[in-house]
């Protein structure tokens, strides 16, 4: 099934309204809608119907319906999410400004044992944001960051049912530009938009360096293994593999619709969203840095997620890399399969992840062709 395949629909943009001759401070806000039965609607729908408990909510906003909303899934994360929420209120000033588009940030903070929702209800007062932040309790079969994030997000396209719906998290700060940046790439013609995200410098600064230098291996045998998809696929199948990450995504309303939400594996289910999304002919992109910083901590509030890779490379003399990246020859094979050349093989079945000392061989590899 296509969704939107080469023909894709830009998302138009809803203009703000301006009073002329009035100062916006003289103008009194519009009392908050009522989102009640939108936060019913959610927690009695799969998959939290009976597994989810609303404690308390906060709302600030502003409208029943906006242009985009950001999802932010988050658990016991006081020390980060007033950088978090401070960085999303830059970028959404920024986005108003520049084209007229109304968004509003949902935070969804579940099982939270410290002062995170009244760090997140005074945040959205003092910064005058458009917020929705509902605390819960999930049973323990689904407490994860999968379903965390899919709270979050099937709160926000009930926000922007015919919008944008982008994505990050409680320890990462994105960029001024990053909600122009991401509405721009869907209204360009993009169904998802992923970022290639990078690590808090100060953080990483205080990890050993093999942290860095895996990373750097890593980014730069992604950036070869695509240089060399292009040349042996002709340019005719997109890239070689794409880098999403929960901590900087967007994708539409509608698709995320039809695609049937977030998918719900134990762990990375940004990954597998992109997947999804790829397997239905969605147009996807990974754009470069849009000053999005994540969190280097190892020891991350997701079960293999971040903070667990990094760990690894903090501790571990040869550890696995990205399970996306393969040896050059079975690139090779897999773009033979592609254009129909000669070389059938199965070499896009889910293959052993490369440790990082085989990384670097087969990087030395795709530089010698690449010259």
């Amino acid at each position: 099934m296509s969704l939107s395949g080469g023909s894709a629909n830009p998302l138009p943009i809803r203009q703000v309204s301006h009073v002329p001759g009035l100062l916006r401070d003289s103008i009194l806000p519009p009392p908050a809608p009522d989102v009640g039965p939108l936060i019913d609607s959610v927690v009695g729908s799969d998959p939290f119907a009976g597994r989810a408990q609303v404690l308390r909510t906060a709302n600030t906003l502003s409208a029943p319906a906006f242009d985009y909303a950001v999802a932010i899934p988050a658990r016991d994360e006081e020390g980060f999410l007033p950088r978090c929420i401070e960085s999303l209120s830059r970028a959404m000033e920024q986005a108003a400004r520049q084209s007229g588009a109304s968004g509003a940030l949902v935070i969804a903070l579940h099982d939270s044992t410290d002062r995170s929702f009244d760090l997140v209800r005074n945040a959205f007062a003092a910064a005058d944001i458009a917020g929705l932040a509902v605390e819960f309790t999930l049973d323990p079969e689904v407490r994860n960051a999968p379903h965390a994030r899919r709270f979050a997000l099937d709160l926000a396209v009930r926000l922007c049912p015919g919008g944008v719906l982008l994505t990050s998290d409680a320890d990462t700060r994105v960029g001024p530009g990053w909600c122009c940046d991401m509405l721009g790439a869907i209204r360009s013609g993009y169904d998802l938009v992923c970022e290639d995200i990078r690590l808090d410098e100060e953080e990483l600064a205080r990890l050993p360096d093999s942290v860095r230098e895996v990373g750097e291996a890593e980014r730069a045998f992604f950036d070869a293994s695509n240089a060399l998809w292009d040349r042996w696929t002709g340019g005719a199948h997109g890239v070689f593999a794409h880098r999403p990450s929960g901590a900087s995504m967007a994708l539409r309303s509608d698709v995320y619709g039809a695609l049937g939400a977030l998918p719900l594996p134990p762990s990375g289910e940004d990954a597998a969203l992109c997947d999804m999304a790829l397997k239905a002919g969605c147009k996807v992109v990974t754009l470069g840095d849009c000053g999005t910083r994540t969190s280097a901590r190892i020891y991350g509030r997701a079960e293999g997620g971040c903070g667990a890779a990094l760990n690894e490379r903090a501790h571990q003399e040869d550890p696995l890399c990205d399970g996306r990246l393969m040896r050059v020859a079975d690139l090779r094979l897999l773009a033979n399969r592609v254009t129909g050349s000669q070389g059938e093989t199965a070499a896009n079945a889910r293959l052993q992840p490369l440790r990082y000392s085989e990384l670097l061989r087969e990087l030395g590899k795709a530089r010698a062709i690449l010259r």
